[in-house]
């Protein structure tokens, strides 16, 4: 897409998100995960961070934000480009 899409002055990035556990889907499908594990929500975020290089899963504000900046005019330069999101998680 960026290849056919950037002589038109079109760029195409995205943000490579883990699910934001206040996002409502998430926030439910880990408040069951926490509830069949016998922990409270803040344990269970704990648990799915740890192995993680920041030790915390990045909230929904921070993923809009990192889409913001690729949208802005100081990515510009940027086509064809993931922003990863994920607090340095690897995820496949």
């Amino acid at each position: 897409m960026a290849v056919e899409n950037g002589p038109f002055g079109v760029r195409v990035n995205w943000v490579r998100s883990p699910g934001s556990p206040d996002s409502p889907g998430v926030h439910e499908v880990w408040s069951l995960a926490a509830r069949d594990r016998g922990m409270t929500l803040d344990e269970i975020h704990k648990e799915f961070a740890k192995d993680t290089p920041l030790r915390r899963v990045t909230p929904l504000a921070q993923i809009a934000d990192a889409a913001v900046l690729l949208a802005s005019d100081l990515a510009a330069g940027m086509t064809a480009t993931m922003a990863n999101a994920t607090g340095g998680a690897q995820i496949d």
